[in-house]
């Protein structure tokens, strides 16, 4: 049996768009950091990112104190409140 593709399409939604499309996402930040690449500083605390913000902060681990430790714990952060407003 063959099967055949009657169309192929792209879904071109990023994880900016995403935290657009709720309006952004509020983060508690256990610790300040400035990001590397842009050198925007993310202060301690109660943050609300929008989709570029929040796509920076959750790729950023240079400037962390404990690197990609550190990293693992700001995506989880980032994505459970995008889970938590989606399911809201």
């Amino acid at each position: 049996m063959v099967a055949r593709v009657l169309h192929v399409g792209k879904l071109h939604t990023t994880f900016e768009d995403i935290i657009n499309s709720i309006n952004g996402v509020d983060i508690d930040n256990p610790f300040e950091f400035t990001a590397t690449f842009t050198g925007r500083t993310y202060p301690q605390g109660t943050l609300h990112l929008d989709g570029e913000l929040a796509l920076e902060y959750v790729r950023e681990r240079y400037s962390l104190p404990n690197g990609d430790f550190d990293r693992n714990l700001t995506n989880k952060s980032c994505y459970l409140r995008l889970f938590m407003v989606i399911k809201s």
